[in-house]
């Protein structure tokens, strides 16, 4: 028997919240990596990972709300920059038949 899925940990209007209240962060994160992205992208990045930071935060695990958001928004370029050098070495996905012949 499966587990059931874990409530969310906060409202979608908590979330808001706090995406809404460490928009700065975001900016300063993007401004960082700069030097990888372009400024529209970055920002992007930065604020898909304070998105995920907002969803994620548990509140009493000894880590303020914006020191979260800052190590999930630096993770989530690093894992953004990852993924883009890896396409750029011509690494996709590659996928192998079955079927195919041996040679």
């Amino acid at each position: 028997m499966r587990a059931a899925k874990a409530a969310p940990l906060r409202t979608p209007a908590e979330v808001e919240a706090l995406v809404n209240d460490n928009i700065r962060l975001a900016y300063f994160m993007a401004n960082q990596w700069l030097h990888l992205n372009d400024p529209d992208a970055a920002l992007s990045i930065a604020m898909a990972g304070l998105q995920l930071a907002a969803e994620s935060y548990e509140d009493g695990h000894g880590a303020t709300f914006g020191y979260w958001a800052a190590q999930r928004m630096k993770w989530w370029m690093q894992k953004e920059v990852w993924y883009r050098r890896r396409i750029k070495r011509g690494g996709g996905v590659v996928h192998i038949s079955l079927n195919a012949s041996v040679t």
